[in-house]
């Protein structure tokens, strides 16, 4: 049952679990009664490896304890049919950040005392999570001693006269206490975020944004556009073009030059008006005379 510890510690880490399991010997004493041994067979499923900051998921433990017949003797002694409680199970995890000290609580359920022989109890608990900080190889390693709470009752279920008995139980020597074993890795390093593209600068020389402007070839419309693109020589028209085309004041001498012209175009247009007019009075004015 003190395996426990080792699931429960061990229960951190990724989704892919080992099964594992070991056998520990005990010598369980009780007060006025000499002691007894114990057996106990252990099983979980417990990852290989676990991720440095990321809390352990839960590991179920179970636990076999098995005792001679002198302890079902004196069960039956005390007229009890049943036992039930609970099992404090201390450990040690040797990690790369030190020692951590871990303990888990299994339960018992309701077993019945056989009438004569061994008796075997089962347990099964769940391991609490621990969180590892620091990469490396990592070890679970049992406590020489447990505690065993046990209420026994009759067949009416009422308590014995014994009441509740508590068993201190010590792991016994020459056995290998470390019963797990497992690997820290590191966290994945998440990729740095992709940032919005960035445009190009504005070149102070060489290359760079200028803005045109373009008066359409009716005189009816002014636009602005920009564009990016080398700087290069021209010459004659095309670059008196260019150069009135970049400069704001240039494109207000267009703007008056266009003004003026539409007034010359309007006051010729009104002057011929003007001759037709007189000229058709003249007309009507020589046929009045005839």
């Amino acid at each position: 049952m003190t395996v426990a510890v080792s699931g429960g510690v061990c229960g951190a880490g990724q989704a892919t679990a080992d099964s594992a399991g070991a056998t520990l010997r005990y010598t369980c004493t009780l007060s006025s009664f000499p002691g007894q041994a114990m057996t106990a067979q252990l099983a979980w499923d417990a990852p290989a490896t676990v991720l440095v900051g990321q809390a352990a998921p839960t590991v179920t433990v179970t636990a076999t304890a098995t005792v001679g017949p002198t302890v079902t003797w004196a069960l039956g002694l005390v007229g009890a049919a049943t036992v039930a409680g609970s099992v404090d199970a201390p450990g040690v995890v040797a990690a790369p950040e030190g020692n951590i000290g871990a303990a888990v609580r299994m339960i018992v359920p309701r077993t019945a005392v056989p009438a004569s022989g061994p008796m075997a109890v089962h347990a099964a608990g769940t391991t609490p999570g621990l969180v590892f900080h620091q990469p490396g190889h990592a070890t679970v390693t049992v406590g020489n001693d447990l505690a065993l709470h046990f209420s026994p009752r009759d067949a009416g279920g009422n308590p014995t006269v014994t009441g509740e008995v508590d068993l201190s139980c010590t792991l016994d020597p020459g056995q290998n206490a470390v019963v797990f074993s497992f690997t820290i890795t590191p966290a994945p390093v998440a990729a740095p975020p992709v940032g919005p593209a960035t445009s190009p600068a504005r070149s102070p020389t060489g290359t760079g944004t200028r803005e045109t402007a373009t008066l359409s070839s009716s005189g009816s419309s002014l636009s602005a556009t920009d564009s990016t693109a080398p700087s290069t020589s021209v010459s004659g028209s095309a670059q008196s073009t260019a150069t009135a085309a970049a400069t704001p004041t240039a494109e207000r001498a267009k703007i008056g030059d266009l003004a003026a012209t539409s007034a010359a175009f309007l006051a010729a247009g009104a002057g011929v008006a003007a001759c037709v007019w007189w000229l058709m009075r003249r007309r009507r004015r020589h046929v009045s005379g005839r």
